[in-house]
């Protein structure tokens, strides 16, 4: 097995908006994972492809390739790192593509695993997930994001608090 980490270094690239960083450590690493069998860096290799193809915004492969990502995830386990990063990033992209069944498909996987199968960080991601999926619905519901607030705050999840509450202030905005 190839030691991999950075599923989650390529995700603080694209959350700082440094694309170029998230592409450039991605294609470090990749030679090595892709000369590997072993399950947790596939699933690796495939959430890494899933945030490059973010970060080139081929918004359609990436929620592809999450979907790859995510179901070969789910040799390793779905609260693995793979299946933590590439699942919200998908739901990004699916979210830019303004795809409700994409969406209903990407939240769907997620919310019909035993909750005890997830790790409260994709659990804080599915309630922003829930919450975004609603804006494009065009029923946005401020409700959504302070739940997904509440979780992110219960686990210490401050990137993931940010984003619902500003979420919660844009859609407290548009309902009036």
């Amino acid at each position: 097995m190839v030691a991999f980490t950075q599923p989650t270094v390529l995700a603080v690239a694209i959350a700082r908006g440094d694309r170029d960083e998230a592409r450039s450590r991605f294609t470090d690493a990749e030679p090595l994972l892709e000369a590997s069998a072993d399950f947790q860096d596939v699933a690796a290799r495939l959430a890494g492809r899933t945030m490059t193809a973010f970060t080139q915004d081929n918004l359609k492969d990436c929620v592809g390739l999450c979907f790859e990502a995510i179901e070969s995830g789910v040799d390793i386990g779905v609260g693995s790192e793979s299946v933590r990063w590439a699942w919200p990033t998908g739901v990004a992209a699916a979210a830019a593509l303004r795809d409700l069944d994409l969406l209903d498909r990407l939240i769907d996987w997620v919310a019909t695993k035993p909750k005890g199968h997830l790790s409260p960080v994709l659990r804080s991601e599915l309630f922003l997930a829930r919450a975004v999926r609603a804006d494009i619905a065009g029923k946005p519901d401020p409700g959504l994001y302070a739940a997904a607030a509440d979780q992110a705050r219960a686990i210490g999840f401050t990137y993931a608090l940010a984003r619902a509450r500003a979420g919660e202030a844009a859609a407290l905005s548009s309902v009036g």
